[in-house]
């Protein structure tokens, strides 16, 4: 069905091969300019079906994570005494994702202690490997401007960093 059509393929914490072969097949299976996306953990996995075109992602320590998580919350180095330990918590949870800790930064920029508990909550309920659902649940948590606002940010920061959109 989607034979040479250009598509956005996004698949999350693929651990077995047959994962791969059935959901994504060979490289002819879709259009000119389609962009697969796969989490692994193994990384001998990814590199025998795409080789070299395997990009790590590096995880911020817990003191670089705070600080990224602080800029996008409080607008400032670090977290607000009072929102220290809900801060910890979030941070904890997005496991270093540089991506998840903007995104939940800016979801929780300006609110109380209630709409923290909230999100918190449901952060829990997302298993830890489960990288797409903290970005998914991070990004649910915007206003539409917010979410309009972000995506804009992260073009600019893939052109800026790639030359390229």
């Amino acid at each position: 069905m989607l034979r040479w059509k250009k598509v956005l393929f996004i698949l999350d914490d693929v651990n077995h091969q047959e994962q791969w072969e059935f959901l994504v097949g060979g490289s002819k299976w879709f259009g000119r300019g389609s962009r697969i996306i796969l989490t692994a953990r193994n990384k001998h996995l990814l590199i025998s079906h795409v080789g070299d075109n395997v990009y790590e992602v590096q995880l911020l320590s817990e003191d670089e994570a705070l600080e990224l998580f602080s800029s996008h919350a409080f607008r400032e180095k670090s977290p607000k005494e009072d929102f220290m330990e809900l801060s910890r918590q979030v941070v904890h949870h997005a496991g270093g994702l540089p991506s998840a800790l903007k995104v939940l930064g800016s979801s929780f920029y300006g609110r109380d202690k209630k709409h923290w508990r909230h999100v918190i909550d449901r952060q829990k309920r997302i298993p830890h490997k489960d990288i797409f659902g903290k970005l998914r649940l991070s990004f649910d948590c915007l206003d539409k401007d917010e979410k309009e606002s972000f995506l804009e940010i992260e073009q600019l920061e893939a052109f800026g960093s790639h030359g390229q959109l």
